[in-house]
C-alpha cells in the first residue's frame, strides 16, 4: 500500500517533456518540462507533443488546460506503475485498543491535570504504517475536546482534531494516516489529549473490560504528562504510566505501507513512469474524438503508433517489441529492486514476498 496523492505529488517531475521546438506548441510550463531523473517524455518513440495538442478532444481547451492535462495524466501514470509493482495484499491488523464489554457508570478519579492517552511506539520494522480510523469516546459530561497526535520527533501536533462530546459513547471518524512522510519516522508517537476535569473518563471496571489487545507491530501504553499544554512536544523524560481509562478507545489499522520507501527512491521509477505516460499521452492522441483531427493524424499514424505501443509481429521477419513490453520487462526489474530494499531494511534477514 502507498498514499497515492503523495505519491503521485512526489514523483512528478521525476519525468519531464521538452518544450517544442516549433513555437505554435511551446506552451509547456515549467512543471511539466522538469526532469529530475534526465528523462523525458519525446524521448518514447512515436510520441508527439504536437499531435497530443492537436487532439485534445475540447478543441477550446486553453493552454493552461492542456498543461493541466499533461500533469494529470503523469499523476495517473505514476499511480499506475506503482500499483503494478505494489500491487500485493498489504493488511497486517486491525481492532480497537479496549473491546471488551464495559458499563460506562463509574466516573475515573484521580487524574492530574496534563496530557492523558497513548504512547504508541512502533515495530523496528521499515515498510509498517498505520491509520487510527476512528476513536471511542466514554466521558462523563458533555463539552469540547481536542484530540492530538504527537510523534517524538516532531516540535508540533502531527494531527488534530476538535469534537464536541455531546453522549457518553461517541465514536468520531478521524481517518489519521502515519506513514512516516512527515518528518515523524519511527519514534514514538502520542495519542491524547489535555485533562482539566471538565470531561471525565468513565472507569473500565466491568469484568475484564480493561484488557488491552495486542495490535500487530504496535506497542501501546497508557500514558501521563504533567502540565503538558498540547501545543509542542513535552519532555520525554515526563512520561509517566497511567493506571486510570483516559476516555480514549481508538481503532488502530496496521498494514503495509511503501510511501516513505518510494518517496527516498523516486529516480528508481523513472524508466517505468516514462514508459506509462508515453503510453497514456499516446493513446489519449489515438482515442481522439476530435472530427477535425489534424491532418498529420492519418491512419497509417495511428496504425504506427499502436504499433509502438503495442508491438507485433505481423508480416515483418522480425519481432517489432512494443512499450508495453519494455514495461513490463522494466515492472519486472522494479519489483526485484524493491525486494532488494527491503531485504536491505530487514536487518534479520526477513523477507516480504510481493505478488508475482
Amino acid at each position: 500500500m502507498f498514499n497515492v496523492t503523495k505519491v503521485q505529488n512526489g514523483l512528478t517531475g521525476v519525468v519531464g517533456v521538452r518544450q517544442p521546438l516549433n513555437p505554435e506548441y511551446a506552451i509547456l510550463t515549467a512543471p511539466n518540462t522538469a526532469s529530475s531523473s534526465g528523462l523525458y517524455l519525446d524521448e518514447v518513440s512515436h510520441y508527439k507533443t504536437e499531435f497530443f495538442i492537436d487532439n485534445i478532444d475540447y478543441k477550446d481547451a486553453s493552454d493552461a488546460d492542456k498543461n493541466t492535462l499533461i500533469t494529470n495524466i503523469q499523476k495517473s501514470a505514476i499511480s499506475s506503475v506503482m500499483y503494478e509493482v505494489f500491487g500485493e495484499e498489504s493488511y497486517i491488523d486491525r481492532n480497537f485498543v479496549y473491546s471488551k464489554a464495559t458499563t460506562r457508570q463509574t466516573p475515573e478519579s484521580g487524574i492530574l491535570n496534563g496530557f492523558v492517552g497513548f504512547k504508541i511506539k512502533p515495530s523496528a520494522k521499515k515498510n509498517i504504517g498505520f491509520e487510527i480510523t476512528r476513536i471511542r469516546l466514554e466521558f462523563q459530561g458533555a463539552g469540547d475536546i481536542k484530540i492530538i497526535l504527537f510523534n517524538s520527533n516532531v516540535n508540533d501536533p502531527i494531527k488534530t482534531a476538535d469534537i464536541t462530546i455531546t453522549l457518553s459513547d461517541q465514536i468520531e471518524e478521524l481517518n489519521w494516516v502515519v506513514d512516516s512522510t512527515d518528518g515523524d519516522y519511527k519514534g514514538e508517537y502520542y495519542l491524547g489529549f489535555i485533562y482539566d476535569g471538565s470531561l471525565i473518563p468513565f472507569k473500565r471496571d466491568y469484568q475484564d473490560s480493561n484488557y488491552q489487545n495486542n495490535i500487530a507491530e504496535l506497542n501501546i501504553e497508557r500514558v501521563y504528562v504533567k502540565d503538558a499544554d498540547g501545543v509542542a512536544i513535552f519532555d520525554l523524560d515526563q512520561v509517566y504510566g497511567l493506571s486510570q481509562n483516559c476516555g480514549l478507545n481508538p481503532d488502530i489499522t496496521v498494514y503495509s505501507d511503501y510511501t516513505d520507501l518510494i518517496l527516498n527512491n523516486k529516480k528508481l521509477f523513472a524508466r517505468a513512469i516514462q514508459y506509462q505516460w508515453g503510453i497514456d499521452m499516446m493513446r489519449t492522441y489515438i482515442n481522439s474524438m476530435r472530427s477535425n483531427r489534424n491532418e498529420r493524424i492519418s491512419k497509417d499514424v495511428i496504425a504506427q503508433t499502436l504499433q509502438a505501443i503495442e508491438g507485433s509481429t505481423i508480416n515483418n521477419p522480425l519481432k517489432i517489441v512494443g512499450l508495453r513490453e519494455y514495461l513490463g520487462d522494466e515492472i519486472v526489474k522494479l519489483r526485484k529492486s524493491v525486494e532488494q530494499l527491503k531485504r536491505g531494511y530487514f536487518p534479520y534477514g526477513v523477507e516480504v514476498i510481493t505478488a508475482k
